[in-house]
């Protein structure tokens, strides 16, 4: 069964998460003298105005330079697929960039901003943020650290203008909304529900928080866990939390271990190296992974919810939701197939069929049935 389920949510990593990014941007106006015959303090005027701008240009070159190269590392850092704690030259790289951005402009936007996110949820610097924010109110970045921090200091109010405004810019694609309010709705009642990422984590707590959805389901956010804040309200909450600075696949397999009483559920958008470090048998738990057995709540999810929603699914092309589909109907349908329900079975089938046809991994999926 682990062999099947390794190669499922292989197959199921064919996601390709996007997220969208608004910049504000600011254009100069700098007026010259429309005569031909400019006096000599008129000339030097627009001189002492040209080099200006030029020192201007200049300082704005060296820091989006900085700033690419900051972006850079923390993409990197984010894409990491056994560990969310950076590395010491992912730190090394992002404490000698925001020096840089210091030394060129203090005041700018960039410097703020990165000399917040260079220690992960370090909320000692959360005045760096806020003048980030005062500069550039609707960057991705500013919008999703306040989002973050509001939610680990338990601020409902403050967390839910946060997410509004995530999710009226449009800052997650329809699809990854719609995934999130699929997931949640398949998880068994209370789950404790493990995400990666900000496009895995924000569109579920927006499902969860403005769309009301799913209240009963904890979510716990690998990035959220960097916080030190974070691990302690755990701890109050009754989770257990091992014993390691780093968060990384040993990590969650120590938690899932030592809170093996809760129904956690490692969502299947996990990268595949933290579902292959949990020690215990995993069985398919709606769109996730978990010691938890669940069969019985998974067809009841797929009877009176996902076999209704498949059809346009397919029709529009959802690949973050049929991808993950994938785990789920192929335990309904061997479920149907060990209750000698063969006629279901089959149907469903034919929707594993007609996923992985979309999915263009028709080949993979033919293989698997058989």
């Amino acid at each position: 069964m682990r062999h099947f389920l390794t190669f499922i949510f292989l197959i199921s990593s064919l996601l390709s998460f996007g997220q969208a990014e608004q910049k504000e941007k600011k254009a100069e106006k700098v007026s010259t003298p429309m005569n031909n015959s400019v006096s000599e303090p008129a000339l030097e005027e627009v001189q002492s105005i040209s080099t200006s701008k030029s020192k201007r240009s200049a300082k704005q070159q060296q820091t989006q330079q900085v700033s690419s190269n900051l972006s850079v590392t923390l993409s990197q850092a984010s894409r990491m697929r056994n560990q969310k704690s950076y590395t010491n030259d992912q730190n090394r790289k992002l404490s000698a960039g925001v020096r840089q951005l210091k030394s060129i402009d203090e005041t700018s936007f960039e410097y703020h901003l990165y000399n917040y996110l260079k220690t992960p949820y370090n909320f000692s610097e959360i005045e760096s943020l806020k003048k980030a924010e005062s500069i550039n109110a609707y960057d991705y970045s500013v919008l999703t650290s306040f989002a973050a921090y509001h939610f680990i200091q338990g601020n409902k109010s403050e967390l839910d203008a946060y997410l509004s405004r995530l999710y009226q810019g449009k800052y997650f694609s329809d699809d990854l909304i719609e995934h999130a309010d699929i997931v949640l709705r398949s998880l068994p009642k209370n789950s404790i529900l493990i995400t990666h990422g900000k496009e895995d984590t924000y569109p579920v707590l927006i499902n969860q928080k403005i769309k009301k959805i799913r209240s009963d389901v904890e979510i716990i956010s690998l990035d959220h866990l960097l916080s030190e804040m974070y691990r302690k309200q755990l701890k109050t909450k009754g989770f257990k939390l091992p014993n390691r600075t780093s968060i990384d696949t040993e990590f969650l397999n120590q938690f899932v271990k030592a809170n093996q009483g809760r129904k956690i559920v490692c969502a299947n958008t996990l990268p595949a190296p933290y579902l292959k470090a949990i020690d215990s048998d995993l069985n398919v738990v709606g769109f996730g992974f978990s010691p938890v057995v669940s069969r019985n709540s998974n067809v009841k999810f797929y009877e009176n919810e996902l076999l209704s929603k498949l059809p346009r699914l397919i029709s529009k092309s959802n690949k973050v939701t049929l991808s993950n589909s994938l785990p789920l109907l192929f335990d309904v349908r061997n479920h149907y197939i060990d209750k000698g329900r063969y006629e279901e079975s089959a149907k469903v089938e034919s929707w594993i069929r007609a996923v992985g046809k979309s999915l263009g991994r028709s080949e993979q999926i033919n293989s698997l049935l058989k």
